[in-house]
């Protein structure tokens, strides 16, 4: 899911539990396992849960997520239950539901990545750098970590570790358009022009490369 975020065209990029299956894997010695031991029909909520949120069904998602006791919810119960109620414009609800995914999972990447963004959106960029930070100690190859902690350097005018940001997103995917353009935003806040046309002759290529 892409957001817009300040008046420049600076672009973050919320994980979505749609995408859990994609980023399920974290490395070695990083990712703690879930205390959580779930019984079968709990299991069965959680799967009703995760279809109805695909079909865009939240109202439905919801019940069949609460149906499981609260004894049984794994930290991807309550990261679905956050997205909910972030779809649903509810960013208190959703910062809650996250900490609840880090009291059962102190090591969940995905619950600090979408805490930054929540803190984000609402211009809170020290607390989103913080969580950001706290998801790349968990999942360092994560790119859009580094990605969305640059773009909170750069609304902070710190566009040296804006561009250190980017430039390590970039290094673990390299074909992002948007990584190239807001470097090249960054480059020319830091007056070096050359740079700053090299990343949007990338942006440039990549985006046509989409069409």
């Amino acid at each position: 899911m892409k957001r817009i975020f300040a008046t420049l065209l600076i672009m973050c990029f919320t994980l979505n539990t749609t995408l859990l299956a994609a980023f399920a894997a974290t490395p070695k010695n990083t990712a703690q396992k879930s205390k959580i031991t779930m019984s079968s029909e709990a299991e069965g909520f959680k799967q009703q849960g995760v279809l109805y949120y695909s079909q865009n069904n939240l109202t439905e998602a919801y019940k069949q997520l609460s149906r499981i006791p609260e004894k049984e919810r794994d930290e991807e119960t309550y990261l679905l239950m956050a997205n909910i109620f972030q779809d649903n414009n509810k960013p208190i609800e959703a910062i809650y539901h996250l900490q609840k995914a880090l009291q059962v999972n102190p090591k969940y990447y995905k619950a600090y990545y979408n805490l930054g963004n929540l803190y984000m959106e609402d211009n809170k960029l020290n607390s989103a750098i913080a969580n950001f930070k706290d998801a790349i100690k968990y999942k360092p190859d994560f790119a859009y970590s580094y990605y969305n902690l640059g773009i909170c350097y750069y609304n902070l005018f710190d566009y040296k570790d804006a561009k250190k940001n980017f430039v390590r997103a970039m290094m673990i995917i390299p074909t992002v358009p948007e990584f190239y353009y807001n470097l090249s935003l960054t480059y020319t806040k830091m007056n070096d022009q050359k740079k700053a046309d090299e990343a949007m002759a990338t942006y440039t290529k990549l985006k046509n490369e989409d069409m």
